[in-house]
């Protein structure tokens, strides 16, 4: 993996060592599940429920966010869902704003990143 890889991967929380770990080292295929990602619903889902105030169904989008972040390594998406989750899981409906930013930020990160692969 060249020095600009390496780079933009870390810019968005991955961990290299343990997220080659988890592909067998196997840079390609890290490189073609997370190009995979991008047709993955969660996050738009997740951003409709919650504008929607749909909060349980949101939890759902949330969870399977953080998830598949975390699969990936995107560690700074995967932080970021991490806590709307818990907020969520908690049935804590308030002050979400900055969390569902936070989240949006992150993600368009990763879609920058992975982009450029």
């Amino acid at each position: 993996m060249d020095d600009n890889t390496r780079a933009m991967l870390e810019s968005c929380g991955v961990n290299i060592k343990v997220t080659m770990e988890r592909f067998m080292g196997k840079e390609e295929l890290l490189f073609k599940f997370l190009k995979k990602f991008t047709a993955d619903e969660s996050y738009s889902n997740l951003i409709r429920t919650m504008d929607e105030k749909n909060f349980e169904e949101a939890f759902s989008h949330a969870h399977t966010l953080k998830g598949v972040s975390a699969n990936l390594g995107l560690g700074n998406l995967t932080e970021s869902s991490s806590a709307l989750t818990e907020k969520l899981r908690a049935k804590d409906y308030t002050d979400y704003k900055g969390m569902v930013e936070k989240i949006k930020a992150d993600y368009a990160d990763a879609m920058d990143m992975i982009s450029k692969l």
